[in-house]
């Protein structure tokens, strides 16, 4: 079944996504790329209807039950806030500095401060489930708002964030596997796959729409799959990641080590 819903998830969005990035630049949402291309933008859009689609269809032949929906649910909502900032953002503002600052001193509110306000109702929300304590609650907010800050983050380049949702995907499910991972990652694994090669080739940007959605994804997988010890482990690393980026960009310390660089540039036209 896992490897079957893969497949039909990679099979409806490769029929799926140059359609919509053809949709998206004839209706103008299009943007510069970090080299002054323009491409679609908000290319992910195409991930949680490819997942709603996958459901449906493996729900009729009885393999999906309803908790798969409530997922579902979470993750479209943070796809939706991040096409919101997409669509309206100011990308010269960034980092929780930026817009926290600019919502709570001068009483603006920033399509990213949106963002970071529904993105933590929806990690709370979502942790609610996957708790058995309020310690435990704590810890999974955080990691879940994390993990999905951190792929907003690396979505600066063509095909990094994607690059790193397979790699955390395969981890996850060899070493923290679950039922929330399977039914999250596995199809939508088969989806990125899919949607990737535009990505990398510099065909098109995923977006906010599609950063906060696998990274939503990855954050769900962790919080119902690994104990706590795991997950203080994982949300240290997380809460370092998150601060130095307010410091400076990955992309700078990526390019100063040679094999993360080198890594970095796979399968990109340069």
């Amino acid at each position: 079944m896992k490897m079957a819903m893969m497949v039909v998830a990679f099979l409806v969005s490769y029929f799926l996504t140059p359609k919509t990035l053809f949709m998206l630049e004839s209706g103008g949402l299009s943007r510069e790329n970090f080299r002054g291309s323009r491409i679609p933008s908000a290319g992910g859009i195409i991930f949680p209807a490819v997942l709603a689609i996958t459901y449906g269809l493996f729900t009729l032949w009885g393999e999906i039950g309803p908790e798969a929906y409530i997922y579902l649910g979470f993750i479209s909502l943070v796809g939706l806030a991040g096409l919101v900032d997409d669509i309206a953002g100011n990308k010269e503002r960034s980092g929780f500095h930026g817009h926290f600052k600019d919502f709570f001193l001068h009483g603006q509110l920033t399509t990213g401060f949106w963002k970071a306000g529904v993105g933590g109702v929806i990690a709370a929300l979502a942790a609610s489930i996957e708790s058995i304590s309020f310690g435990d609650f704590i810890v999974n907010v955080l990691l879940v708002a994390l993990v999905t800050n951190l792929f907003n983050l690396l979505d600066v380049r063509p095909g990094r964030s994607i690059k790193v949702f397979i790699f955390s995907s395969i981890m996850i499910m060899l070493f923290l596997p679950s039922y929330t991972g399977s039914i999250l990652l596995i199809p939508l694994l088969g989806i990125v796959l899919a949607y990737g090669v535009y990505d990398i080739r510099s065909q098109a940007m995923m977006g906010d729409a599609g950063s906060n959605v696998i990274g939503m994804a990855v954050g769900l997988a962790l919080v119902s799959s690994g104990g706590i010890g795991v997950k203080l482990i994982l949300l240290a690393g997380l809460v370092s990641l998150n601060a130095l980026s307010e410091y400076r960009s990955f992309s700078e310390y990526i390019e100063k080590n040679k094999v993360l660089y080198f890594l970095d540039l796979w399968g990109r036209r340069e």
